[in-house]
């Protein structure tokens, strides 16, 4: 039986426009792909523990939803080859494993976007 799959969703709670430095970078604490204010990716590495879980993060976040655009476009783009990639992925807002708030309604994105129902977890029972 194939494990389970989830994807994690947050921001790095940052001010709206604000892109984040090397040190900044340096700082983040985790293993995940980071979705600049312009779209592209940055992997961040900062950690020895390989969590199993896929772990997506955003520029901003602190004030609301401050995605750009670009953003906006790249994490839809994301989320999809995700689940090209698992079709039985879970995707989930980062809080419900007591990361940070992602600052817009996952849910109700993923169906903006046509993702089915069925891989939103809404709460995790561990």
């Amino acid at each position: 039986m194939a494990s389970i799959q989830i994807l994690e969703i947050s921001s790095t709670l940052t001010e709206e426009g604000k892109e984040l430095s090397k040190k900044d970078l340096s700082q983040l604490e985790g293993t995940f792909d980071l979705i600049n204010l312009n779209g592209s990716l940055t992997k961040i590495n900062n950690s020895k523990n390989k969590d199993k879980s896929i772990k997506v993060c955003y520029v901003g976040g602190i004030s609301g939803d401050t995605r750009t655009y670009k953003q906006m476009d790249s994490l839809e783009v994301y989320v999809l080859y995700h689940l090209l990639q698992d079709p039985y992925l879970f995707i989930t807002n980062a809080s419900t494993f007591g990361g940070n708030e992602c600052s817009f309604d996952v849910g109700k994105w993923l169906k903006e976007i046509g993702v089915n129902k069925r891989h939103y977890l809404t709460q995790a029972k561990l």
